[in-house]
């Protein structure tokens, strides 16, 4: 707690918690999925098991387009190549 005193809860939690269990369940899968995901076990069984959940890496791209319109229409463009 902010004022140095140790939260009573957590003698309930650590009760519950073998610490040889807790040492081994954080070196499976499923724990680093739970990790991973942020979530509990009640709310991944809620998900679709067939939806791909892999981590994705966003990476900037520059998208350029050009657009040509019925009044000013532009057959070919050039584009500059390296």
């Amino acid at each position: 707690m902010a004022d140095g005193r140790r939260d009573p809860r957590l003698a309930r939690v650590e009760a519950v918690l073998d610490p040889a269990q807790l040492e081994k369940a954080v070196f499976t899968q499923r724990w680093s999925a739970l990790a991973t995901a942020g979530t509990d076990v009640r709310t991944i069984a809620t998900w679709d098991r067939l939806l791909a959940r892999d981590p994705r890496v966003l990476v900037p791209v520059d998208v350029q387009a050009f657009v040509g319109t019925a009044t000013d229409p532009e057959v070919v463009v050039a584009v500059p190549t390296k």
